[in-house]
């Protein structure tokens, strides 16, 4: 054999490597895109789900503003009556000590 036909050999010896090399690192690097896949598709679900809770947390919450409003406003028609009656109750106590203290009326029978 010849230098030449030596060194071309080598050569192809060591491009035969480099391609079992690629070989190894393309299919190890295809077994970490498919598993960055499958999690980017995990990852996908997950935040229709998150979104969908979400969507639904957020009507409960403006039903229970819009039934603390509700509620609100029963409270204050309800303090207003309260304080009307309570004025009523007033004025009718102090009718009653009036009432309970004038000399009785007399009758002429």
């Amino acid at each position: 054999m010849n230098s030449s036909h030596a060194g071309v050999l080598l050569r192809i010896a060591s491009l035969h490597a480099q391609v079992i090399e690629r070989g190894e690192d393309y299919a190890a690097q295809s077994l970490v895109v498919e598993r960055l896949l499958r999690e980017i598709s995990l990852k996908c679900c997950r935040e229709r789900e998150l979104t969908a809770e979400n969507a639904d947390l957020s009507r409960q919450v403006d039903e229970a503003l819009q039934r603390q409003n509700e509620l609100g406003m029963q409270m204050k028609e309800l303090q207003e009556r309260y304080a009307e009656l309570r004025s009523m109750f007033c004025d009718a106590e102090e009718e009653l000590c009036r009432f309970r203290s004038a000399p009785p009326l007399r009758t002429g029978s």
